[in-house]
């Protein structure tokens, strides 16, 4: 069935491939050499192996060896020194030879996977699999997310007088008129910690950032609710 890959773009569903030897003249005699059972079961069992183990089967099975001879084309000689040589096992798990497209085609992968594979690999094993291993580039870096919680939790942030029984958000006092404003004032708070440790390396977010924790990790508002509209102002939620 059709699956979906890690980039959220749709695929079609991995079948077994036509036998590309049949009818043609092929070194390795794959069409003869090979039933469609046989193909079969090396299809299932390539795509029953884990990502890694695929890999590896393919440097298993996948060699590079040096080009005996350089084919000239016009006044000039092809340059490549090394060329792919590919195998497959037969019942008696046995390395037999095939050829480019018999490889690619029973087990409906693309050459430039075996080609990375093959020339990443070492020992006879894949390169490690390291999707999902690295941070992603644009997530905050832990320092500076710390910087904007202990800001945010040191600000005079007030239950309403109203509310208190029903509602758990807390309020900002009216000199603090907007997140804007909020901000401006974490960037200045900032500014007196670099100058206390004498450094002026100590990571400061951005507003967008800044913006983004207020909103998701603290239930803070601006001003009071409408009941308390007498004592300090009319309301003004985010």
């Amino acid at each position: 069935m059709p699956y979906t890959d890690v980039k959220g773009q749709m695929h079609c569903e991995r079948t077994l491939k036509p036998n590309p030897c049949i009818g043609k003249r092929c070194q390795n005699k794959c069409a003869d050499e090979w039933s469609e059972e046989a193909r079969l079961q090396l299809f299932k069992s390539y795509w029953s192996l884990g990502h890694q183990r695929q890999r590896d089967f393919i440097a298993n099975h996948v060699r590079t060896v040096e080009v005996k001879r350089r084919r000239v084309i016009g006044k000039q000689c092809r340059t490549r020194t090394k060329t792919l040589k590919y195998t497959l096992p037969d019942d008696s798990g046995k390395a037999v030879s095939v050829c480019k497209q018999f490889f690619l085609q029973t087990l409906d992968i693309r050459h430039c996977l075996v080609q990375y594979t093959v020339y990443n690999a070492e020992d006879g094993f894949a390169k490690a699999d390291r999707r999902g291993k690295h941070r992603a580039q644009n997530k905050t870096p832990q320092a500076i997310a710390e910087s904007v919680r202990t800001f945010i939790k040191s600000l005079p942030a007030v239950p309403s007088h109203y509310c208190r029984a029903g509602s758990s958000r807390l309020y900002l006092p009216a000199s603090m008129q907007n997140l804007k404003r909020v901000y401006l004032a974490y960037k200045l708070y900032m500014r007196r910690q670099a100058a206390d440790v004498t450094s002026t390396n100590l990571p400061v977010a951005s507003q967008n950032v800044f913006e983004q924790i207020f909103r998701e990790e603290f239930n803070i508002g601006f001003h009071c609710p409408k009941k308390d509209h007498s004592l300090h102002g009319s309301a003004e939620l985010l």
